[in-house]
């Protein structure tokens, strides 16, 4: 693809926290960030800036601004009085960001970066219900990108929210620089190469798709999507080497027109090629996370065992979300690497009462036969 996309202009909100927890450094790196955006603002973008704690107020009333040097220093001078203070009104800051891009912001791609380090506290709490009201009120097909400061930041409340809105999530340590994250975030989404992505295997019914919405290309960017075909459509296909010959068609919006591309690929027929043994791991994490995000089972340990503080609790189960094993989590938080496995053996724990009884006869984990006729060979 031509790097011509960079003409395209943009429609964008910051939706920044200011609450009580945001004081001192978080808040000024935050600020940081924002004058980082808004001095890499091209002219014919439009922008504007939202800033909530307990109460929730736009930098430029309720419509977006256009990006030339007078506005962007107003925006500066605001920003730069921001105080932290107050609580977390994250569903009204969300509200009001998705009213302001559905304003006169036509034919341009719209995104909100929204920041927080904290727990919805003001306004509505239930994180169903944020989701719920943000993903109606987005008419407009905003992008939103969420990113966390911290470890008191709901990471299933945010990744909901970008699943639901086609946007992503990302997160940093309370220790780290927040600006430098933010503005490598902005720069990305800054450089859409291609918008309203749709990908088709022709002639092949695909289900069980992740991610559900393939959301915008970014320049240096990829998305994985993994899914399921159907076999019975695929015996159709032409076949060559083997193997079956496909053709893979993706559309969406290049420099503001529709466009499609077609690439050949080839789909392997059914069995247990060692090769892409990878793909089949791929597509049960990915599919576990969604039903992992619907389940809503909340486990709390009555007694914090384990001699761990909140704090340590809440880092530890931070982490084991975010999919690291239990020598990194060590790493992150300070902890015996002995104590953390002895942890996550009583998160796994209050997880198994949710688990089904399903497996029967010879069942295959990690490359290892346990029972059947397999009984301790290894592959």
């Amino acid at each position: 693809l031509r790097r011509e996309h960079r003409k395209l202009s943009l429609a964008i909100v910051v939706a920044l926290d200011r609450s009580g927890s945001m004081n001192g450094a978080k808040i000024k790196q935050a600020k940081g960030a924002v004058n980082h955006i808004l001095n890499s603002l091209n002219k014919d973008d439009r922008f504007n800036i939202v800033a909530y704690s307990d109460s929730v107020e736009a930098f430029f009333a309720d419509e977006m601004a256009a990006a030339n040097e007078e506005n962007t220093r107003k925006a500066a001078d605001i920003l730069d009085r921001l105080e932290a203070s107050g609580g977390t009104n994250i569903d009204e800051a969300l509200q009001l960001s998705l009213k302001i891009l559905g304003g006169k912001s036509s034919g341009r791609p719209k995104y909100i970066i929204f920041v927080t380090d904290g727990l919805p506290t003001v306004g509505k709490t239930n994180e169903a219900e944020i989701v719920k009201g943000a993903t109606k009120a987005n008419t407009c097909n905003a992008r939103i990108f969420a990113f966390g400061v911290g470890y008191d930041v709901n990471v299933r409340l945010l990744d909901k929210l970008v699943d639901e809105n086609n946007g992503r999530s990302d997160y940093c340590k309370p220790k780290e620089p927040i600006e430098g994250k933010i503005s490598a975030l902005y720069n990305k989404i800054k450089n859409p190469v291609m918008t309203e992505l749709k990908v088709v295997l022709q002639k092949v019914t695909l289900r069980d798709q992740y991610p559900r919405k393939l959301g915008d290309l970014f320049e240096g960017d990829q998305i994985v999507m993994v899914g399921r075909y159907d076999t019975g459509a695929v015996k159709k296909l032409a076949t060559a080497e083997g193997a079956y010959q496909g053709q893979l068609v993706v559309t969406g919006n290049y420099m503001g027109k529709e466009r499609g591309f077609e690439y050949p690929v080839t789909v392997c027929k059914v069995g247990r090629d060692i090769r892409y043994v990878f793909i089949e791991k791929l597509w049960a994490i990915r599919r576990g996370k969604v039903r992992c995000g619907a389940c809503r089972y909340e486990w709390i340990p009555g007694r914090l065992p384990l001699r761990l503080t909140q704090r340590e609790w809440k880092e530890t189960l931070h982490w084991f979300l975010r999919g690291l094993p239990a020598q990194a989590i060590a790493q992150e938080t300070g902890l015996e690497r002995k104590r953390v496995i002895r942890a996550l053996i009583y998160v796994r724990e209050a997880m198994k009462k949710d688990i089904p009884d399903v497996f029967s006869g010879t069942v295959e984990v990690d490359e290892t036969y346990l029972g059947g006729q397999r009984k301790n060979k290894r592959l």
